[in-house]
């Protein structure tokens, strides 16, 4: 093998330790969004900073929403849109929520449970 080839071979095997102590790149993940899958919510316990919002993604075959168990004067103190396959919405009243914990279901499925808790900043 000649000297450059040898050189070459050197600096791609250097190339490929380098590369293979690198971290891998984070998975993609949206941050303050709960997703129903397989009528489900994933997750099911959810962590936010006061102030911040949340979306719910329906990636199921049946209609779904968010709604908080607890409830203030004009109704739950948080809820979201009735959503179909493939469709989101914000929960609204989320971002307005003081630092707690809060159960919530699906009104349409009512053994669809989770829990959104609320950090201070």
């Amino acid at each position: 093998m000649s000297a450059r080839a040898l050189t070459v071979l050197a600096a791609t095997a250097l190339a490929c330790a380098v590369s293979a102590l690198a971290p891998a790149p984070a998975a993609a993940v949206v941050p303050w969004q709960v997703v129903v899958t397989a009528n489900t919510f994933v997750p099911g316990d959810i962590t936010i900073v006061e102030g911040d919002s949340l979306t719910l993604t329906n990636a199921d075959l049946a209609t779904h929403d968010i709604t908080a168990l607890d409830t203030g004067p004009t109704g739950p103190l948080f809820r979201s849109a009735v959503v179909g396959p493939g469709k989101q919405s914000a929960v609204f009243g989320v971002s307005d929520l003081p630092p707690s914990t809060y159960p919530f279901y699906c009104s349409l499925h009512e053994f669809m449970t989770g829990t959104l808790t609320v950090l201070a900043p």
